[in-house]
């Protein structure tokens, strides 16, 4: 029985950092050495920096605080989830007064 493949979330990424690697060294560009950022200032809650520290990790952290700043949805399908996210775009908009351009949907 062949075990099932998991594939690298990151391998498109990768693709295109190797292509752009090779595209330099044909045409003689100079390639600087990689900075390596320490602290990630990405997060403004405790929670998404814990789910994003922790989410691959082969052994967890458990966030021991009651998280206030996310929830979860489970969709019935594709479209439930869709409408929920919009909805919730609405909300936002209408009775907190963001405004579209603080909004981002990442998806893979």
């Amino acid at each position: 029985m062949d075990e099932k493949k998991v594939e690298d979330i990151f391998r498109p990424n990768k693709q295109v950092v190797d292509k752009i690697i090779n595209l330099a060294k044909e045409t003689n560009i100079e390639i600087e050495k990689p900075v390596i950022l320490e602290n990630n200032y990405r997060f403004k809650s405790k929670e998404l920096a814990h789910i994003e520290k922790n989410i691959y990790a082969n052994k967890y952290q458990k966030y021991e605080e009651n998280p206030k700043n996310l929830y979860l949805f489970l969709a019935n399908n594709p479209y439930s989830e869709i409408e929920h996210v919009a909805k919730q775009i609405i909300k936002l908009v209408r009775d907190k007064h963001y405004e579209y351009r603080d909004i981002a949907i990442i998806t893979k």
